[in-house]
């Protein structure tokens, strides 16, 4: 028993030498996740036309999906690639504008990562108008210079005969329309009612279809005439025009 001060004065000195020298734990910062995620496909489809959606997300991921899609639209059939990716097949698909957006979270402590991807097919994109040719300028009285020529086609509305229809195919399409283009001229063909009020002046007791030669660089009219059966006739005339 005479030894039992010795130990209470020692025992708290042992207790807070023990605390001192342990090592504190230092608990790991979990390493970043990166979450890679794609929706791939097409951007604008014909009407009536199918299309694939490719996914690419992780394996371990829990991926959630906020279509928005047209009314009527069927629901995609799912397919897998060589490489393992998801595909969003729709088989013939209705106008409208397709959207979609996908989600994935890959569970982590501490972190959750999370990405989100979007992609919008637009189904049935109409083809770009094709702007009207704009009325062209009557053209002032004649003083003829050498050069590019513009040739205007002024036929009724309701007249389209074979001879007319040959004589404008050859210019557009044959050996005639390859000497146009050789040398730069142009050819416009007009119904009579699309023209403006001077230019139905001008055509006015001419017998239709005519063609006008003009010079496009000074808008003067040098020569008009009924046209002719043959397009080489046409030629034959632009040529005498300094064309």
């Amino acid at each position: 028993m005479r030894h039992l001060p010795w130990l209470a004065l020692c025992l708290p000195l042992l207790l807070v030498v023990q605390a001192g020298s342990q090592t504190p734990v230092v608990v790991p910062t979990p390493d970043p996740v990166t979450v890679n995620v794609k929706l791939e496909g097409p951007t604008e489809v014909p009407a009536g036309s199918g299309f694939p959606v490719f996914v690419t997300a992780p394996s371990d991921a829990v991926v959630r999906w906020k279509n928005d899609l047209p009314i009527g639209a069927q629901p995609p059939t799912e397919l897998t690639d060589n490489s393992g990716r998801t595909v969003l097949c729709f088989f013939g698909s209705v106008t409208g504008t397709y959207r979609f957006t996908m989600s994935a979270q890959i569970p982590s402590p501490g972190l959750d990562p999370f990405a989100e991807v979007e992609h919008v097919v637009v189904v049935g994109v109409p083809a770009p108008p094709v702007p009207p040719e704009p009325d062209p300028a009557p053209p002032t009285p004649p003083t003829p210079n050498p050069g590019k020529r513009k040739l205007v086609i002024v036929r009724e509305s309701a007249q389209q005969s074979p001879e007319l229809a040959r004589v404008i195919t050859a210019l557009r399409a044959g050996a005639e329309a390859k000497y146009l283009k050789e040398h730069g001229h142009l050819l416009s063909v007009y119904d009579d009612d699309e023209l403006s009020a001077d230019w139905q002046a001008l055509i006015s007791g001419v017998t239709l279809p005519a063609v006008f030669y003009v010079d496009p660089v000074t808008n003067v009219l040098l020569d008009k005439s009924p046209v002719p059966a043959k397009a080489s006739a046409v030629i034959d005339t632009l040529k005498a025009n300094g064309g």
